[in-house]
C-alpha cells in the first residue's frame, strides 16, 4: 500500500513478495484529499483512518471479506486545531484480555509530538490518552536520552510489532517507538532537511493497558538513539531479536549501524 500514486491511497498485490516483478498494477483503495493512510482491521472488518494536515481524522470500512478494495464515504472521528491534529496517524490492537486500541497523531507545537487516543471499537468514538504537548504519547516533555538530547522533534514514527498482520497489534509489555527527529537549529520537514532516525523504548518495567497508560508522560522513554549517516544516507533500522553486551538481554531492539 502506497500513497499519491495514481490514486491517493493504493496497492498492489503478489503471491510471491521476494519477486519485484512479479507485483500486480496499480489499484485504488481510496481516492480523495487524505494524507498519511493507515489500515487496520479486526475479524470482520477493516478500517481506513487518514489526516489531511486539516485538524481533523477520518474513517471509512469495509467488510474484510472485500479487502482489498475501494473504500468510500469517509466520517471524522476527531476534530481540532490543524496543528494539533497533524498527519502521521497510527492505530493499533493493543495486546491483552480486554479489547482496545490506540490511536497516535503528530502534533506541532513548540516541536513535533505525538498524542494517543484509545477506543473499544475501531468503529467507535476515540478518547484522548496522552494528549497535550506538555504530556505528549512522544515528545520532548517525555523523551530522554543518554547523552545530549539531539532533537527536540519526535515525528513521523510508528510502533514496533513482532507481527505483520492485519490487526497492526502492539505489545504493552514492550513497547518501542521508531521516529524522524532532527537537530533543534534545523527545521524539521524542509528539504534541506531529511532528518534522522530515532529508537526510543518505555522505561516501564511492568506491563500496562490503555486504562493504566495514562502514567504514560510521566513514565517516558528512555535510551533513545540517533541512527547515524554512512556517505551521507541515511542507514535504516532493521529490527531483530538479539542480546549485546552492556545491554542486557532484551526483546526487539534496532540494529544500529555508525561510522566509526
Amino acid at each position: 500500500m502506497f500513497e499519491w500514486g495514481s490514486c491517493s491511497f493504493s496497492y498492489v498485490t503478489s503471491t510471491d513478495p521476494t519477486n519485484p516483478s512479479g507485483w500486480s498494477p496499480e489499484h485504488c483503495l481510496y481516492e480523495g484529499n487524505s494524507l498519511d493512510e493507515t489500515v487496520v482491521c479486526n475479524s470482520t472488518t477493516c478500517y481506513l483512518f487518514f489526516a489531511d494536515d486539516d485538524g481533523s481524522i477520518y474513517r471509512a470500512s469495509m467488510p474484510i471479506g472485500d479487502f482489498p478494495g475501494q473504500f468510500y464515504n469517509p466520517t471524522t472521528v476527531l476534530s481540532d486545531s490543524k496543528f494539533n491534529l497533524f498527519e502521521a496517524d497510527e492505530v493499533y490492537t493493543v495486546k491483552g484480555p480486554t479489547l482496545q486500541y490506540l490511536m497516535i497523531v503528530e502534533a506541532v507545537g513548540s516541536g513535533r509530538y505525538f498524542r494517543s487516543f484509545t477506543a473499544t471499537d475501531l468503529g467507535g468514538s476515540w478518547s484522548p490518552l496522552a494528549a497535550t504537548e506538555s504530556n505528549p504519547f512522544a515528545g520532548k516533555a517525555n523523551v530522554t536520552f543518554s547523552g545530549t538530547a539531539w532533537t527536540n522533534d519526535i515525528s513521523s514514527g510508528d510502533l514496533v510489532r513482532d507481527n505483520p498482520d492485519e490487526t497492526q497489534t502492539i505489545d504493552p509489555c514492550n513497547l518501542q517507538f521508531l521516529y524522524q527527529g532532527d537537530a533543534p537549529r534545523r527545521v524539521l520537514g524542509t528539504t534541506s532537511s531529511p532528518g534522522n532516525r530515532g529508537c526510543s523504548r518505555w522505561c516501564n518495567s511492568s506491563c500496562f493497558t490503555c486504562e493504566s497508560a495514562k502514567q504514560l508522560g510521566s513514565r517516558g522513554l528512555a535510551e533513545t538513539v540517533s541512527l547515524t549517516k554512512r556517505g551521507g544516507k541515511d542507514i535504516e533500522p532493521r529490527n531483530r531479536r538479539l542480546e549485546e553486551p552492556g545491554r542486557g538481554s532484551s526483546s526487539y531492539l534496532t540494529t544500529v549501524f555508525r561510522d566509526e
